[in-house]
């Protein structure tokens, strides 16, 4: 998984009736002012699958890209009887909020990962072991390879990456956003079995967990491995993050009972490493060299030195930390039934939160300081079925 930030007593994200309505932040000379209510609210139509298959894309420009997978009504033919197949319906909304196109892509898979470049075309990676395509700005197709992809990234060097499983392997590939191929380096467990890894791309190139050799890689934008770094005394290796600044940040251990973040510099050597109590599924850079940590039901504050704030937002649950998105302009999660709750890095612990208008949040993102948040009918119970639940709610907020 590509991995996905502050030095405050209270926790940020508490309880949904923390929330306030309409709160501006703090006095900050880039601090930005809480929107009193969204840009816009629109209706999609069509029908999310299933609550974690849903994302939301947004620009700097305010154009926002939805994308969700969706069961066909018909079975079709297949080997071992009827199958279903899927439709990744990929939705393109102005800054006004007004459709400007939809796209169906046909798929044998209901799961799918997708990215967006600075000039507004998107990746679309359908699902493990099918194709890799590219869309423009108009829904039309720019190009595709039909060959297995699996997560894709949009780098700080113009360049798209791909982490492709395979049996036995998992290769990370390069290519220009014209869809040439540059280079491959391939993680080779040789058993013929699919396995997962962390990853993490930046403008330095891709930070990975090379799990074989049991080392920490950084490659280059040319795909040379610029240094690696040890994980010893039989630790195994967990998250990853390419920070803005060069730096990378690692979990290391042998079980839940013996966790370490490890912060490394520019050239790999190491900075700190400090206990972490808790194995994280999601790094985040917030820049000033401050990192946040979710995952596990648990969270993490890691400063630039490497000094932690364990369990840093408290009474925060599990499902609103998995709905989350943040960068150093805002951060955006998930509140009670389904709010959206926004904050600034520079300005927390406060924070204002809006209803959704819908049931569930299954997808937030942030841009600078724009925020998209996708809601459907769904409960808020993990991968129940929402296949019938023909409603959509895509909500669009500018922060001043």
């Amino acid at each position: 998984m590509n991995t996905l930030r502050l030095l405050v007593a209270t926790s940020l994200f508490a309880a949904s009736s923390a929330c306030t309505e309409n709160v501006s932040t703090a006095e900050s000379d880039d601090a930005y002012s809480a929107p009193s209510k969204p840009t816009y609210s629109l209706k999609l139509t069509g029908r999310v699958y299933e609550n974690d298959y849903a994302k939301v894309l947004v620009t700097k420009t305010g154009r926002t890209v939805a994308i969700w997978s969706q069961q066909r009504d018909k079975q079709s033919p297949g080997a071992y009887g009827p199958t279903y197949r899927y439709d990744i319906v990929v939705a393109s909304v102005s800054p006004a909020g007004k459709i400007e196109w939809t796209k169906k892509l046909d798929s044998g898979n209901y799961d799918f990962t997708a990215a967006i470049d600075p000039e507004g075309n998107v990746y679309v990676s359908k699902g493990t072991g099918e194709d890799l395509l590219s869309l423009d700005t108009r829904g039309e197709v720019r190009w595709q390879h039909d060959e297995p992809h699996g997560e894709v990234s949009i780098g700080g060097d113009d360049r798209l990456y791909v982490a492709a499983g395979h049996p036995g392997s998992v290769a990370v590939v390069a290519y220009s956003l014209a869809g040439e191929k540059v280079w491959e380096d391939a993680i080779t467990w040789g058993d013929g079995a699919y396995h997962s890894f962390s990853w993490s791309v930046g403008a330095d190139g891709v930070a990975l967990s090379d799990a074989p050799h049991n080392v920490i890689r950084l490659l280059d934008k040319n795909g040379k491995t610029r240094w690696s770094y040890p994980a010893t005394n039989g630790r195994h290796l967990g998250s990853v993050l390419l920070a803005s600044d060069g730096k990378v940040l690692a979990q290391v251990g042998k079980d839940y009972a013996s966790t370490s973040f490890v912060l490394l510099d520019k050239s790999g050597k190491l900075i700190s490493e400090r206990p972490s109590e808790n194995w994280f599924r999601d790094l985040y850079d917030l820049g000033s060299g401050k990192f946040l940590s979710l995952g596990g039901g648990g969270s993490a504050l890691v400063d630039k030195n490497g000094s932690t704030d364990l369990d840093y937002f408290a009474g925060a649950s599990p499902d609103s930390l998995r709905t989350f998105s943040a960068n150093p302009k805002v951060i955006a999660k998930r509140g009670g039934d389904g709010n959206l709750c926004i904050a600034d890095p520079k300005t927390i612990p406060e924070e204002t939160c809006f209803a959704s208008g819908l049931k569930e949040t299954v997808a937030v993102a942030t841009s600078d300081k724009r925020v998209s948040q996708l809601t459907t009918k769904c409960d808020a119970v993990s991968y129940s079925s929402c296949e019938k639940k023909d409603a959509i709610l895509l909500t669009h907020y500018a922060l001043r």
